[in-house]
């Protein structure tokens, strides 16, 4: 259970920084 989410919350914090680092760059937005 606490692996599971910890994997979901990793995961959930990739794709924000993800996201922020597309958006610097001017990918999107």
């Amino acid at each position: 259970m606490g692996m599971a989410m910890g994997l979901f919350g990793g995961g959930v914090a990739l794709v924000v920084l993800i996201l922020a680092v597309l958006g610097m760059t001017g990918v999107i937005g």
